[in-house]
């Protein structure tokens, strides 16, 4: 799938819980208008304006409320391929209406994805605001997600790791034996980087995942 970026503010700008919601509801809402519409009618007019958007990463911790705020939505949508240029061009006008950045881009075009990634999405803890939406919600794979962050390595990818393991969405012994099983897909020309430093940071991650537990411990 081709990634889709939408960039627009001048700067950074702060996004919070509200707006996430506010962005998702606003596309379902013209998705489904241009659906009405019959922008695809020659194309297919038996076809729905029904999907499926998965939040990724920062976005899913920020609508689950564990972070106060971010600067993009990074999403991975799924619809039938005769509506994805509808749905393309809802996102980008949303996004330059709200002034915000968003990515809608399938983890899998990133990096290798751990076998079963499929099931293991999570629905939103609070649907409350989705109910009704044609665009169905889910939380994308957080293993999947875990060790996407981990090849980036930055403070701040740790600590939505940390985040993960705090709330019980992933285990470490899960991340272990995922990650074996995971490692021989992983090579330089599919990370882009050494497979020794993606242990390295793997073990970085583990001794600040110790030292936490420690600390709330003492």
């Amino acid at each position: 799938m081709k990634t889709a970026r939408w960039s627009f503010p001048q700067g950074l700008k702060m996004i919070d819980r509200l707006q996430v919601i506010e962005f998702f509801q606003a596309v379902d809402r013209e998705f489904g208008q241009a659906c009405d519409r019959g922008l695809d009618q020659e194309r297919d007019p038996g076809l729905d304006r029904d999907g499926r958007i998965f939040l990724v990463g920062d976005t899913s911790q920020l609508v689950e409320g564990w972070q106060r705020w971010n600067t993009k939505i990074d999403f991975f949508s799924v619809v039938d391929s005769l509506k994805r240029e509808s749905l393309t061009s809802v996102v980008a006008s949303v996004a330059c209406r709200m002034g915000i950045q968003a990515t809608d881009e399938f983890p899998g075009d990133v990096v290798p994805l751990p076998e079963g990634y499929e099931s293991r999405s999570r629905p939103l803890s609070d649907s409350s605001w989705s109910q009704g939406l044609h665009l169905k919600i889910r939380h994308f794979d957080p293993y999947s997600v875990s060790y996407r962050y981990i090849m980036r390595g930055g403070e701040t990818d740790y600590d939505l790791i940390l985040r993960f393991l705090e709330h019980s969405w992933i285990t470490e012994s899960e991340l272990d034996s995922r990650l074996e099983k995971l490692l021989p897909e992983l090579t330089f020309e599919t990370i882009q980087q050494d497979p020794a430093e993606l242990r390295r940071r793997y073990s970085g991650l583990k001794q600040m995942w110790k030292a936490r537990q420690v600390a709330k411990s003492a």
